[in-house]
């Protein structure tokens, strides 16, 4: 929920203490030394992950305020709420000129500050560090502020010279409180009336998740490829992002591009407000050396919510509004749960209401790029906030049509509607694969499977990988973005062919290096009783898939198209499958696994091998890969190769 500090901070609030959280696939403890994957652009690496816990920095309130003026005028902010109550009126008119640009005409009324002493010996911050000389903690007295060209804010003091602002503490009398713990209460609170624990929303782990009374152990994180909730929550507190990723300025392509692959597509296509081009477009055009001296905010494209829910796999969203008592206004703290989606199971069976995806796009708001002058920045999405007021304050406003989990009572009765929902899902599952239909005749069309049992896809790619190359990664890719626009499982599936001719990796070895280079999808070799498509095919629907989704190169997909729907719905040799739909998806225009050298292919990797190639075998291996794997590889690939096949040396002959 919210920013990525409240996310890290939740996950390592529950692996304190030796208890496990999972974060993207990877576990951490609390006890042992680990490489932690926070993200796909940030990894932490601790001595002694317990230790770094121990130290409870990120759970702790930020106390001293923002430096900078920033995209999101956070630093405006500070400086209006934290630093301005204390000057004169005079002051506070000249720091109003200095600022004309970033704070609107008439923002700074005239006269003394709120909180303004005329002592001259009163003091009214703390230094949050070193400054001039002295040391943190001293007290000073502020009588100014300026920028300079680069957006850092400068405070001036009566006796202690000129600070940047993120030098100074914020007054203990106008600190606000913790936003961070507040979205952890509603956390908190959504997965203890679910009867789990929060975890923050990474596609394997969730803000809130159910997997009821047949589903499982209730509140553990698992992988989602093995055993995911049937309600998988994501939460939100007014102010909260929904959406960030880190923006890159690549020096050699004299290109900018966003890191977040769930996003990408989406924060690409938000449009400039002066330009009126794409961000991309934009930054390309006009930002070609890698700086862009200030922020801006652009309009958010069509689908960004839906983007990130997707990223998330995410099927429910809670939206919650949470507001300090005024003078003329109550304490604010309530939201509502929502089932999401064209495509979900849930609308209409637990009490929920509903988020068509039109509704989700009404959320849509502003994308706010940071300045930066190094070539790395941070765009984030603010959702609208008319509808996220709209759809939080639902709960309150139309409570007969609407629920709020945070509410125990009534999560007590969509946990009740859940349990029978997924408890019908089980039954019809377990009915439809104890009684097969039978095989059509010739002339009839092969039945579907049945109507009743519980939807679920799997996105499969079937190959040798003999060995794997980059070819195989664009095939990897593809898996991992099918499998996120669709939900279920995923996996890569390798056949256990061996011999030196064109498959040099044992089955053991193959699957080693097919681990390292596609380590976020359920990577094997195929068993000995499964060992071709077909049998992968009937295990794959044991298990409950109702969808299969195939990725191949595009020059296979009709023979794989036909032999898959040949027989399905006819047992055979093979077992038996009955998929409702089989679809084909591109890993390019070529099968990454066909003989030749024409572009990257196993064929051209075996060639490098070979003549002892390294470089050229190293710069086509997948990208995935560290590099001492990739020269394990390129070994293993020699040694296979090594034996006496007359093939063999042919391929090492041409190469040489």
């Amino acid at each position: 929920m919210g920013s990525f500090l409240e996310k890290i901070a939740k996950r390592i609030a529950n692996a304190k203490g030796g208890h496990s959280a999972v974060v993207d696939g990877l576990t951490m403890t609390g006890d042992t030394p680990n490489a932690v994957v926070i993200n796909p652009d940030i990894q932490m690496r601790t001595e002694g992950f317990k230790s770094f816990l121990d130290r409870g920095e990120l759970l702790n309130e930020k106390q001293n305020m923002e430096g900078n003026i920033g995209s999101e005028k956070k630093g405006i902010r500070h400086l209006n709420n934290y630093v301005l109550p204390y000057m004169s009126d005079k002051h506070r008119q000249q720091v109003a000129h200095n600022f004309t640009q970033h704070i609107s005409s008439g923002k700074i009324k005239s006269g003394n500050g709120s909180n303004y002493n005329p002592d001259q010996n009163t003091n009214t911050h703390t230094l949050a560090s070193d400054a001039n000389g002295h040391k943190a903690g001293t007290s000073v007295r502020v009588i100014g502020a300026r920028h300079d060209n680069e957006g850092k804010i400068f405070v001036q003091t009566a006796k202690h010279g000129e600070v940047q602002m993120s030098k100074l503490n914020k007054p203990e009398e106008l600190k606000k409180p913790n936003i961070t713990q507040g979205g952890f209460t509603v956390e908190d609170k959504l997965a203890k009336n679910l009867g789990g624990t929060a975890a923050g929303s990474t596609g394997t782990a969730h803000d809130f998740s159910y997997r009821g009374e047949e589903g499982g152990i209730r509140g553990k994180a698992r992988k989602i490829e093995t055993d995911q909730p049937y309600l998988r929550g994501e939460a939100k507190q007014n102010k909260a992002n929904m959406g960030v990723s880190s923006l890159k300025f690549d020096k050699d392509k004299k290109k900018w591009d966003f890191t977040n692959e769930h996003l990408r597509d989406t924060f690409a296509k938000a449009t400039h407000p002066d330009s009126g081009l794409p961000v991309l477009e934009h930054l390309n055009k006009f930002h070609s050396n890698g700086v862009i001296p200030n922020g801006f905010t652009a309009s958010a494209a069509p689908g960004t919510v839906r983007s990130y829910l997707r990223g998330i796999n995410a099927n429910s969203l809670h939206l919650h509004r949470t507001e300090s008592a005024g003078k003329r206004k109550e304490a604010i703290d309530h939201g509502t749960t929502y089932s999401i989606g064209d495509d979900n199971t849930f609308k209409g069976k637990t009490k929920m209401s509903h988020l068509a995806n039109e509704d989700l796009d009404k959320l849509d708001g502003k994308l706010t790029v940071e300045s930066t002058t190094t070539g790395s920045t941070r765009a984030a999405h603010k959702p609208s906030f008319k509808y996220f007021k709209e759809y939080a304050d639902n709960s309150v406003t139309n409570p007969d049509q609407h629920v709020d989990l945070t509410r125990e009572d009534h999560a007590k009765e969509v946990r009740t509607r859940l349990d029978d929902h997924i408890a019908g899902r089980i039954t019809a599952a377990k009915a439809s694969r104890n009684t097969p239909s039978p095989a059509p005749a010739a002339s009839e069309n092969k039945p579907a499977a049945s109507s009743s049992e519980p939807e679920r896809h799997h996105t499969l790619f079937w190959g040798r990988a003999n060995p794997p190359h980059a070819g195989h990664e664009k095939a990897y890719n593809v898996v991992k973005k099918v499998a996120r626009q669709n939900g279920g499982t995923s996996s890569i599936v390798l056949s256990r062919t061996q011999d030196n001719k064109n498959n040099p990796l044992s089955p053991e070895q193959k699957e080693k290096h097919a681990k390292r280079a596609f380590p976020d999808v359920n990577t094997s070799v195929a068993d000995p009783e499964h060992n071709g498509l077909l049998q992968q095919l009937s295990k794959i629907h044991e298990q409950g898939v109702t969808h299969l989704h195939m990725v191949a190169g595009s020059d296979q997909h009709k023979k794989y198209s036909d032999l898959i729907n040949r027989y399905n719905g006819v047992k055979g040799a093979h077992g038996y499958y009955n998929f409702k739909n089989v679809t084909m998806h591109s890993a390019g225009e070529r099968d990454p696994d066909a003989e030749g050298t024409a572009g990257v292919s196993a064929t051209t990797q075996r060639m490098h091998a070979a003549a002892g190639r390294n470089k050229e075998f190293a710069k086509n291996a997948p990208s995935t890969m560290k590099p001492a794997h990739v020269k394990e590889l390129y070994n293993d690939v020699r040694s296979g190769m090594s034996g006496p096949s007359a093939t063999a040396k042919k391929i090492i002959k041409k190469a040489k």
